[in-house]
């Protein structure tokens, strides 16, 4: 699966950095969404591939802080099966 791969590629990326704090995660999922939103807003369909990219590997950064298996919640808690 890709997430997977993608997952584990961003634990070992990240495996030093300097840990965020809770405000810290906040804010750059509030900003990843906001970009989204103002994409959207503006119709501009070109840009929002990447911003939501972006977004879901933030996402994923955040599933490796607290130590999510990503595909595992989705396949078992959320019954998607992948």
């Amino acid at each position: 699966m890709e997430i997977e791969k993608i997952q584990r590629f961003l634990k070992n990326k990240h495996k030093f950095d300097r840990k965020k704090e809770d405000f810290e995660i906040i804010e750059d999922i509030k900003k990843n969404s906001n970009k989204i939103c103002n994409l959207i807003k503006k119709n501009n369909i070109e840009s929002l591939d990447t911003a939501i990219a972006s977004f879901i590997l933030e996402l994923i950064k955040v599933c490796n802080i607290y130590e999510f298996d990503l595909p595992k919640v989705i396949k078992e808690k959320l019954n998607y099966g992948l």
